[in-house]
């Protein structure tokens, strides 16, 4: 039994947004009522639907033991808490087991917990879902390194997917002072539920302080791992490696590329974080220069291209020693990423969302502060995102720890879109965060529309509806009385379904305050567009609609 076990206290606050960048967001924090200094609560953070897990590294619970993993759930101890639900102490007969809960990967009903400093070279620590009863999380397997190498930070990344369980050791000395390696384990190698080695990877030009394996990401038959101090585009400019399961032969999980970002350069630590999602890999470099020395950035490749880059983003207020790429997460087309120095210090967390800006593009949507955070704290030091659900880590908060969850907002799509003389049906999105107060960040994107035909955003705050425009499929999706958001030239070509709009509301808003909802208003939007053959009629047509809410 742990000696000071925690109980979970919740303190409802508010989300600083950056200026111009959007809305004050809901924040849950989460912290141990009666945690003690040290504990390191939030070490590392993971998001599982409705469950969230809870590293806590520093928690005392033997002889010299430290880490637990708590489980929490949604909605418990009331509507949009996270309650409590359990908490997972390992056992291990490795003397001085330290850090479990430094890293967590889960797939299903598989956790993987490493502890990549206890005595003498980590390890890793394997729980299923019901074992030893129904509901709870019981330890199957602990997993030491292959080789005996005092301190190799065995555990620091662990990677898990069906299978395959990845587990990054920077620290290994084989090729020298933190070369590092990765090692691959399989389930039912050697023997039902046994893990066995499937493959330790040691890159053939591996070199003192490469720390290959500082990050691992496994999907499918793909692995990916950081090197962040290799020397690839100059002197720890960092790189990333790709594996593929049969590459070279069965199972040989052979190298198919090395790279890093198109303009990486010396001392830029590319592949301090690392996610994979899909074919879609995002990397960290916390020491980029874009905003100034160290500002930090975070680039994305396309696996299905050749691990192509497509993008690389960095913080709209980006300066000097911000450190963004601490960590990132992934989850559709969404990409959290951390940065440890940002918001004088106090660390800070970006969001960029597919598509906006432009097709294809990358587009910062959202910077998310803290108020409770102060100087020298470490939030922005790990974070988790899984749709509209995003989780930081500051394991130095008041010396304890805490974790923040946050809801992101998500418009609501809905109506059904009238078809035009061509046969287009125009569709409606929005990026960003609708704020009463920012001068940019919201934008309505509609996209299918008739080519070469003007059109304007409706805007309404009555309530939905699915009235008939005219006697064709058009709908009007909005409760009158209808705002107009200003006409805007068509493009694309005519008789095409190439035509598109993109309008930012947060910044018509600032100019037509008269127009602006106010904070706390829900808002339907819908596009009209010029169709003078339509035979309905009426010489326009719709999209179908959307609606959200603005923030201050």
């Amino acid at each position: 039994m742990k000696a000071n076990k925690p109980a979970l206290t919740f303190v409802l606050g508010l989300v600083c947004a950056s200026p111009g960048r959007g809305q004050f967001l809901e924040e849950l924090e989460l912290t141990a009522s009666n945690g003690v200094a040290g504990d390191r609560f939030a070490s590392d953070v993971l998001l599982d639907g409705d469950t969230a897990f809870i590293g806590a590294a520093g928690v005392v619970t033997g002889s010299l033991s430290r880490g637990v993993v708590y489980v929490l759930g949604r909605d418990v101890g009331g509507p949009g808490a996270w309650g409590e639900l359990m908490e997972i102490v390992p056992s291990s007969s490795n003397p001085f087991p330290d850090g479990i809960g430094e890293a967590l990967a889960l797939d299903g009903d598989l956790l993987a917990v490493g502890s990549p400093y206890g005595t003498p070279e980590g390890a890793v620590f394997l729980f299923e879902r019901d074992a030893g009863g129904p509901g709870a999380w019981g330890q199957v397997k602990v997993i030491h390194p292959p080789t005996s190498s005092t301190r190799n930070s065995f555990g620091l990344s662990v990677a898990i997917q069906g299978e395959v369980l990845a587990v990054g050791a920077s620290g290994d000395t084989a090729n020298g002072f933190n070369a590092g390696s990765a090692h691959l384990f399989q389930r039912d190698l050697g023997g039902t539920n046994n893990w066995g080695l499937v493959k330790t990877i040691i890159p053939a030009n591996n070199q003192i302080n490469d720390s290959f394996g500082w990050r691992v990401a496994v999907e499918g038959n793909t692995l990916a791992v950081s090197a962040e101090g290799r020397d690839f585009a100059g002197a720890s400019s960092g790189s990333v490696y790709v594996f593929e399961r049969n590459q070279g032969g069965s199972n040989a999980w052979g190298q198919v590329i090395e790279f890093a970002g198109d303009d990486t350069a010396a001392a830029d630590s590319f592949g301090w974080s690392l996610d994979l999602d899909g074919t879609l890999l995002a990397v960290g470099a916390i020491d980029d220069d874009d905003h100034g020395s160290s500002s930090g950035s975070a680039y994305l490749f396309d696996g299905d291209n050749g691990w192509s880059q497509v993008a690389k983003v960095s913080a709209a207020d980006g300066q000097t020693f911000d450190g963004l790429g601490t960590d990132l997460a992934l989850s559709d087309s969404r990409l959290a990423v951390a940065a440890l120095r940002a918001n004088g210090d106090k660390g800070a967390h970006y969001v960029f969302e597919r598509d906006h800006g432009g097709a294809g593009e990358w587009g910062q949507v959202a910077k998310i502060t803290s108020p409770g955070s102060i100087a020298f704290d470490s939030y922005g030091r790990v974070v988790a995102l899984q749709g509209t659900t995003l989780f930081a880590g500051d394991e130095e908060h008041d010396d304890t720890g805490a974790a923040y969850a946050y809801q992101l907002p998500e418009p609501v799509r809905y109506c059904t879109a009238g078809t035009s003389a061509s046969g287009c049906q125009a569709a409606i999105s929005a990026t960003g965060v609708p704020s009463a107060s920012a001068a940019s960040g919201f934008e309505l994107h509609a996209f299918g529309v008739e080519g070469a035909k003007d059109g304007l955003f409706f805007l309404g705050t009555s309530g939905r509806q699915a009235n008939a425009w005219g006697n064709g499929s058009s709908l009007q999706c909005i409760v009158p009385p209808v705002q107009r958001a200003g006409l805007l030239t068509g493009s694309g070509s005519a008789g095409a379904c190439d035509g598109a709009f993109t309008q930012d509301l947060n910044a018509r808003w600032q100019i037509k305050p008269n127009q602006n909802p106010g904070a706390g208003a829900v808002v339907q939007a819908q596009l009209w567009y010029r169709d003078p053959s339509n035979t309905s009629n009426q010489p326009t047509s719709m999209s179908d609609a959307v609606e959200f809410a603005v923030g201050p």
